[in-house]
């Protein structure tokens, strides 16, 4: 969500990279694909799932992803941005904990769990035609970061305007169904990510 609200205010399009999904000629192919189309932001997500240091989870290799991020080429325009769970498991070559490497990682941000007051402020804005579910939302919602907190919100809100529109039945211990439907969404789609 930070990636795309900076990418909007500038005006740039996001070129999304999700490596797991890319061996070494696929990822240069569309890394020179998204160098034709500067100004814009390439944004590599959760890299921390198909590197662990520089051992690849699948045939991506490492040295493929760092001449891509600063090959021959010098690339102006470009806005790189990396994420990842686990910043410890980053190779040295791109950035540690404390330091940064200029020319590939020149700033490193630290999102931390959301907050009890962000959690309210947030569900407030997105529940807002719920308030009787914020409290629950905000409990259920501690040790998530911001994003999966507002999949959480946002599912919870979904589930209640569904439920408006039609009946939804009780499961079989006659549990709050829509709030644990909701919880099971927001669950499954957050379930890789691990906690900060």
């Amino acid at each position: 969500a930070t990636i795309r609200a900076i990418a909007q205010d500038l005006n740039l399009p996001v070129h999304v990279f999700d490596l797991q999904t890319f061996y070494n000629d696929e990822l240069r192919r569309s890394w020179k694909e998204m160098l034709s189309d500067t100004p814009c932001v390439a944004l590599i997500e959760d890299i921390d799932n198909v590197f662990d240091g520089r051992a690849a989870a699948h045939d991506l290799s490492f040295d493929c992803l760092l001449n891509c991020i600063d090959g021959i080429e010098r690339v102006d325009g470009m806005l790189l941005a990396i994420t990842t769970n686990q910043i410890e498991k980053i190779d040295a070559a791109l950035c540690t904990r404390d330091a940064t490497r200029p020319g590939r990682i020149d700033i490193s941000v630290e999102i931390p769990i959301l907050s009890e007051e962000g959690r309210y402020k947030m569900a407030n804005r997105i529940l807002a035609a719920y308030p009787q579910e914020v409290e629950t939302v905000v409990r259920s919602g501690n040790g998530m970061t911001g994003a999966q907190f507002q999949d959480l919100c946002s599912n919870t809100a979904l589930a209640f305007y569904f439920k408006e529109q039609e009946p939804v039945g009780e499961s079989d211990d006659g549990s709050n169904t829509t709030f644990d439907a909701a919880q099971r969404v927001c669950n499954s789609g957050c379930s890789d990510r691990t906690r900060q």
